[in-house]
């Protein structure tokens, strides 16, 4: 048995006890997501919003699941509204930024990656090159150059740095 399926079975025999367990039901939602079984998650995390309107969390997931779908415009909705919930909300932030940028809204993408890595920069593994990339999707290219060399004398051997300089 994997370790998903154990815990599918956990959070039933728990939602078995608790069918308004809210908490429960999203994180059943979050183990569906995680094996792309995307319409049972939506299902959990409508619930557990219905359940509990102000969970943020639960708002967050379900759009990481709808920006998995491709279906973006409900994902930055959701993302929005976590964001209202939990004003320093760092995942939902830098999942928004993601979407802002598949929707070619680089600014806005910008804007939500340095609101990401202000509150934490462990989200992003390798924030100063990504962070030159968004730079150059805004055509903010001697930004975006001045960016990356200051990040490559941290640290010179960064070949992310040396891609996104290149772009």
């Amino acid at each position: 048995m994997t370790h998903d399926n154990a815990a599918l079975i956990n959070f039933n025999q728990a939602i078995a006890q608790d069918s308004k367990n809210s908490w429960a039901l999203a994180h059943r939602g979050e183990t569906y997501r995680l094996l792309a079984r995307y319409q049972e998650a939506l299902a959990d995390f409508d619930q557990a919003i219905v359940l509990n309107p102000d969970y943020a969390w639960a708002f967050a997931h379900r759009g990481e699941t709808y920006r998995l779908m491709k279906r973006y415009d409900e994902a930055l909705a959701d993302f929005n509204r976590a964001i209202v919930l939990n004003p320093d909300y760092a995942w939902a932030f830098a999942c928004r930024s993601l979407i802002y940028e598949k929707m070619r809204r680089y600014e806005e993408a910008l804007q939500d990656f340095d609101r990401t890595v202000a509150l934490d920069k462990t989200i992003f593994s390798a924030w100063p090159s990504d962070r030159g990339l968004l730079l150059s999707f805004c055509e903010r290219y001697e930004e975006a150059i001045v960016w990356c060399e200051q990040q490559l004398r941290e640290t010179p051997d960064d070949p992310l740095l040396l891609y996104a300089l290149a772009v």
